[in-house]
């Protein structure tokens, strides 16, 4: 009874030793687990502490956008179109506006000269005055060459004589185009093309001057069939002229 007594006795003890060193096994396994999941290589920490350090937990900086250049249309007159010029057709040009993909056409004739974003400049008629009154008549060109009219439109015929109190030829030819650039002016033109320009008055007579020509501004006649016909008129007077001086 005794021995049997002391046999449990023994078991139990030898269950407990082997019990408890299961136990302290397990807990080694466990702590040597949980250090080697938390322990992290030094290189790789002092990475991470660095990037912490640089962002501040703040949100990555966006990259700069891109900077758009764009090209300027200046119409005659002055007035500005800040756009994207997209192409250069023989009689027109056709352009977007920032922020709007709608194509634009403008008509040649109407543009002074376009700048485009690199600075290269293409002009392609000389700038001119919109407004004119009778105190402006000084600005009114006067000419003979018809690439100075090219893309205006005609709004009529205009003819002036010398004053009688000229004294040269020279003086009456100066008198006669000044009055011519005040009917000009008068009609809201811009620019007159010369037709026929002639000395009048013979040897001993107070010397005259008549000149004849077309008015041209930058925005069309009300009446453009009357226009047509004052100026069919003194291109057929013209040519009779010219052909009776042969």
């Amino acid at each position: 009874m005794i021995k049997k007594a002391l046999y449990i006795s023994f078991t139990f003890l030898l269950s407990g030793n082997v019990a408890c060193n299961l136990y302290a096994q397990k807990t080694n396994e466990l702590q040597e687990a949980t250090v080697v999941y938390k322990k992290k290589p030094a290189a790789q920490s002092a990475a991470e502490t660095s990037t912490s350090a640089t962002s501040g937990n703040t949100a990555p900086a966006e990259p700069p956008k891109p900077v758009v250049k764009l090209d300027t249309i200046v119409r005659l007159g002055g007035k500005k179109i800040i756009c994207n010029v997209k192409k250069v057709n023989p009689t027109t040009v056709e352009y977007v506006k920032p922020g709007n993909p709608t194509l634009v056409e403008i008509k040649r004739k109407d543009i002074e000269k376009i700048v485009y974003s690199n600075g290269r400049k293409e002009v392609y008629n000389k700038p001119i005055f919109s407004v004119l009154d009778k105190l402006q008549w000084q600005a009114v060109l006067v000419t003979e060459n018809e690439a100075e009219v090219s893309g205006l439109y005609k709004v009529g015929v205009v003819k002036a004589n010398a004053s009688s109190s000229s004294r040269s030829p020279k003086a009456a030819k100066q008198s006669a185009i000044i009055r011519l650039q005040k009917k000009t002016a008068n009609m809201g033109a811009l620019i007159v093309l010369i037709i026929n320009s002639e000395m009048k008055g013979g040897y001993g007579e107070i010397p005259g001057w008549e000149i004849e020509g077309i008015a041209y501004s930058d925005t069309p006649p009300v009446d453009t069939a009357s226009v047509n016909q004052q100026i069919r008129k003194l291109i057929e007077k013209n040519k009779q002229r010219v052909n009776a001086s042969k």
